[in-house]
Parts: structure tokens; sequence; C-alpha cells
């Protein structure tokens, strides 16, 4: 192994949510050789603790239907790379870059 990127994330490791997004965004936007990069997610079991299991189950299924639907397909990478946080944006792109090529 070449390489370990490790991402921290605020689901828990039975939701799964926020890494199958992340991982469906590296894997549609960049290459890497899978035997020398390791993606590792840690997780934090949310943020502030849902007070009710249904948004857990909710937040699982929406996550699933989005990888089953192949929906990062749909996502526009220029609302993924910016520098400044905005609403609805996300910085992913731009760490991603100093570590793994894009496609």
């Amino acid at each position: 192994m070449g390489l370990q990127l490790i991402f921290v994330v605020e689901t828990d490791k039975k939701c799964k949510s926020d890494w199958i997004y992340i991982k469906d965004t590296i894997d549609r936007f960049y290459q890497y050789d899978q035997a020398h990069v390791k993606l590792s997610p840690i997780y934090m079991g949310g943020k502030g603790k849902y007070t009710a299991k249904e948004k857990e189950i909710l937040k699982k299924k929406e996550a699933v239907a989005f990888k089953a639907k192949k929906m990062i397909s749909d996502i526009d990478s220029n609302r993924l790379s910016f520098d400044n946080y905005q609403a609805n944006t996300s910085n992913i792109l731009n760490i991603l870059d100093q570590y793994i090529t894009r496609k």
C-alpha cells in the first residue's frame, strides 16, 4: 500500500450513508490503483446522536437508492470544488486532487 486516505464521517458503521456518497464521488471522478491506495472510513456515530431511529433508517434508504440508481452521474463536479463553504457545495474534490488523479 502506497497511500491511505482516511475519511472521518458523521454516520455510524451500520448506516454508512456518508461513506456511500464519498466512495461514489471518488469512483466517479477519480482513477486510482486500488492495490496502492487504501480508502478507510472512520464512523463517528452522529454529530448529535439522532433522537429518532426513523431518521437513521431514512438516511440509509436514501444512500442505498443513490448508489443503486447511479445518481452520482447527475452530480455537477463544479459544485464539489468550492474553496469556501457555500450552501449545497463541497470542497471534497479540491482535497482529493492533492492525493489522487481525476479521470
